[in-house]
């Protein structure tokens, strides 16, 4: 049977230990004690819980593994790295695409397990990594953890151009990375394993391999940059220190389990320019209509003399965002700074 640290914090002991206080908070039992108790340093001894991260040496999944590490947890990773070596980290070498691979040893008495892992650029090994892999870890796990965070996606409700975006919007993924992820939701939702899906929109932050933001900036500010039809146009993104932070509430808050929650925060394109923006490239900046530029693109986009795809004009037009406010409501969470700020930050660390 799993380490029940998370049953421990519940009871009234623990309330009473920790800080004497027997109060609900944002309607959830004990969940700021809870949380207190899992990123206080000064309890990390009297709490320390056993961890599991799939997808620990990726961009989210290494913050997440630093993070706990900091707050004196006992920490094991999935990795197919055999020269990965962290203090502190009990590293598990082997492949959730190998058949051959045993995972009982990775999930055995775990109180929480993050499944972070996920397939971006290959679609031949989506539907083996994120279905497969998981009904392999699933099995093992029965009876054997406590909770199961999954970090999903917001792709799985598909393209929407407008309008907002919960988590009983319908599911229609149309990639084969959102159908698969979609998929191992799914079979985690289904499973005996008490579990918890955090679905982010784009996150972003420092050490992120996803360089489109770079590109961003840099476009901005060498002035190739230009608007594309009205104003008004929004973007879905959140940073990776939020994302790290609503996880760790996933695992401990008790009302948590057995719920999916959005998480996102959106910013209109033109606040979003005036964060990328220098002193010496805060200048106007064009726009252009979206019809002709689209009869553009769909003429002589293949031949990349312009930097556009119908995708990325549907991106830099829409006008959707992706509801957060149960996470917030239910589980208490906060946005500490706004993302007009946290990309003004992102942009002073990126310069070239």
């Amino acid at each position: 049977m799993y380490g029940s640290v998370a049953n421990k914090l519940s009871s009234p002991e623990a309330k009473n230990e920790i800080n004497g206080d027997e109060a609900t908070f944002a309607g959830c039992n004990i969940s700021a004690v809870a949380y207190s108790a899992f990123t206080k340093a000064s309890y990390a001894n009297a709490w320390r819980m056993n961890v599991a991260i799939t997808g620990g040496t990726g961009f989210v999944g290494s913050i997440l593994t630093d993070r706990l590490l900091a707050e004196g947890h006992e920490i094991r990773v999935l990795t197919r790295n055999k020269e990965y070596k962290k203090n502190g980290v009990d590293s598990y070498v082997g492949d959730l695409l190998d058949e051959s691979f045993d995972v009982g040893g990775f999930v055995e008495d775990v109180d929480i397990l993050y499944n972070c892992c996920g397939e971006l650029t290959d679609e031949s090994k989506m539907k083996p990594l994120h279905v497969d892999g998981t009904k392999k870890l699933l099995h093992a796990s029965v009876s054997t953890i406590g909770r199961w965070v999954q970090l999903s996606s917001v792709g799985v409700y598909g393209c929407n151009r407008s309008g907002s975006v919960s988590e009983t919007s319908p599911e229609l993924p149309i990639g084969e990375y959102e159908r698969t992820k979609a998929e191992s939701d799914h079979l985690v939702v289904s499973s005996e394993i008490p579990s918890v899906l955090l679905r982010p929109s784009i996150v972003f932050g420092e050490g992120m391999s996803n360089q489109s933001l770079h590109q961003f900036i840099q476009a901005i500010q060498n002035g190739r940059f230009f608007y594309i039809g009205k104003e008004g146009a929004t973007l879905n993104y959140v940073h990776v220190d939020d994302v790290i932070k609503a996880m760790i509430l996933c695992g401990t808050a008790d009302c948590a389990i057995g719920n999916s929650f959005n998480f996102s925060d959106s910013i209109q394109i033109e606040q979003l320019v005036r964060a990328f923006c220098t002193s010496r490239t805060n200048k106007k900046v064009r726009r252009l209509p979206e019809i002709p530029v689209r009869m553009l693109t769909a003429l002589i986009g293949w031949t990349g003399v312009i930097p556009l795809t119908k995708s990325r004009i549907d991106a830099l037009t829409g006008r959707c965002v992706y509801d957060s406010s149960k996470i917030q409501e239910q589980l208490g969470f906060t946005f500490e700074s706004t993302l007009e700020e946290q990309f003004q930050s992102f942009a002073c660390k990126n310069k070239k």
